[in-house]
């Protein structure tokens, strides 16, 4: 089974860069660039983030393999750190999953992009194996989404759009299923 997820994850080097952002007095951002390989080590993250002390994190990411993406969320959760989505960066998405690890989240109507999972043509399979693993990784991103208090409606929205497309979350589809954690 571990096969199948490293044939989900596609070259085996680290894409993911990270970039700081200071904006008002006192605010610091951290942008997680780049798309997200199933090698990608989110202790980077850690080290990165426990070195400047961010206010929040946001995202600048297509995407990418989604148990990598996964891991960094469950690193963002394990910070106790607050994700932040604007527009004008991309989140879509694999990237979506890391997303939600914020404990507080805020993100602008339509900057959260959501597509079904796709395997990599990069390692043949065959379909009893195709259908377990998209079955194992099915209950995964279950698991994930309500640890993060997320609706599972945002995986089954997900897998009603095609791989080779996108689709933006509305401001009521954010709220609805906790995408957007209540301000205090």
């Amino acid at each position: 089974m571990l096969l199948a997820f490293v044939a989900m994850a596609g070259e085996g080097h680290a894409a993911i860069s990270y970039q700081r952002l200071d904006g008002a007095p006192g605010e610091r951002g951290l942008v997680i660039k780049g798309v997200f390989e199933f090698f990608d080590d989110p202790m980077t993250l850690v080290d990165e983030y426990t070195q400047y002390r961010p206010d929040y994190i946001s995202f600048d990411s297509p995407g990418g393999n989604v148990v990598a993406a996964i891991r960094f969320g469950r690193a963002i959760r394990a910070l106790n750190a607050k994700t932040l989505q604007i527009r004008a960066l991309e989140c879509a998405s694999a990237c979506a999953f890391a997303f939600v690890g914020g404990v507080e989240r805020f993100t602008e109507p339509g900057s959260i992009g959501v597509h079904s999972v796709s395997l990599s043509d990069d390692v043949p399979m065959d379909n009893k194996l195709a259908v377990s693993t998209v079955q194992v990784m099915t209950g995964e991103i279950i698991g994930y989404l309500t640890d993060m208090g997320v609706s599972p409606n945002l995986l089954q929205l997900s897998l009603s759009i095609d791989s080779t497309d996108i689709r933006y979350l509305t401001a009521a589809e954010m709220r609805n299923w906790n995408i957007n954690t209540p301000e205090d």
